[in-house]
């Protein structure tokens, strides 16, 4: 089974020192890059659904600004919808229905869209809704299961590209 060799790969680590992290809290990656915790907040309980306990967080490098939403609601959506505003959003939970609302779109002002999710899943990820959402609110989408793995590369010291692994599609 997949899940049991990921298991035995990753039991031979050794584990020096577990970090919780909590929205608030910024840890910086080098300089001109650091991650912002969003989400969860400290009141979650541990017992929570775990997309509640899904970590959000706003990665910025060099001016450059993405919301990573993790497994987020529309309930945490909300919460994050008026303070943070993205160059880039990592569409939540692979797109469902159960997230990516009108209201946090508008507030969070993507230029750009990446949504990863399997080709064919048995969810049916992405949700139409969400992507005519996006594309009704002018946002260029990445799909992971169009386009393959999606990066973002800098093609100089002030601009960035998001494209495919393959690099035959470029936004």
């Amino acid at each position: 089974k997949p899940y049991d060799k990921q298991e035995e790969r990753f039991s031979d680590i050794e584990c020096r020192e577990i970090l919780y992290l909590s929205e608030g809290q910024v840890l910086p990656l080098s300089e001109g890059v650091s991650l912002r915790l969003l989400w969860p907040d400290a009141s979650v309980p541990s017992d929570a659904d775990d997309n509640d306990k899904s970590l959000v967080m706003l990665l910025s490098y060099r001016g450059v600004d993405i919301l990573l939403t993790g497994d987020a609601h529309f309930e945490q959506e909300q919460r994050l919808a008026e303070p943070y505003r993205c160059d880039i959003l990592k569409v939540a939970h692979h797109g469902s229905a159960g997230s990516t609302g009108a209201r946090f779109l508008e507030f969070a002002s993507p230029a750009y869209a990446v949504i990863s999710c399997g080709k064919n899943n048995s969810y049916g990820h992405p949700a139409p809704r969400v992507v005519e959402l996006l594309t009704s609110s002018g946002i260029m989408v990445g799909r992971t299961d169009h386009h393959g793995a999606l990066c973002l590369r800098s093609v100089s010291p002030s601009a960035f590209v998001v494209e495919n692994a393959r690099r035959d599609v470029r936004w």
